[in-house]
């Protein structure tokens, strides 16, 4: 059975701070380079490199292979979406104050902090 994913609305704007973001693939072997260290919004992600860019992942979805390197149990981006205050958004998962969404209108898809998002009741 198909988990029932979840519709919020944004209740103010986000904008991404990052051009270019980290996307690995299943199976892929990137650097570890810290967990989340003194931040605690980082809380149960760790920071990883690939060859061509570096960003936050869920510990969950890796495997330790030793010191100085991960490997990803599944696909994976670090893009964050951009929105306006009022947008709604289907939520896809949620992980440690971020959620993975995709924009009702645009069909984009993302990373947005579960701060920003008020969940809308579905009636049936």
């Amino acid at each position: 059975m198909q988990k029932k994913k979840k519709k919020y609305i944004t209740i103010r704007p986000w904008e991404s701070n990052a051009p270019h973001h980290l996307v690995l693939n299943e199976g892929e072997v990137a650097w570890f380079r810290n967990e989340e260290g003194e931040n605690p919004d980082w809380k149960d992600w760790v920071y990883c490199e690939s060859s061509i860019n570096s960003g936050w992942v869920p510990k969950d979805i890796i495997e330790i292979v030793d010191d100085n390197h991960i490997k990803l149990l599944e696909d994976y981006t670090a893009k964050e979406l951009s929105v306006g205050a009022g947008d709604v958004i289907i939520g896809i998962k949620k992980h440690s104050g971020w959620v993975f969404g995709e924009h009702e209108l645009s069909k984009e898809q993302g990373w947005l902090p579960e701060e920003i998002l008020l969940k809308l009741s579905l009636k049936k």
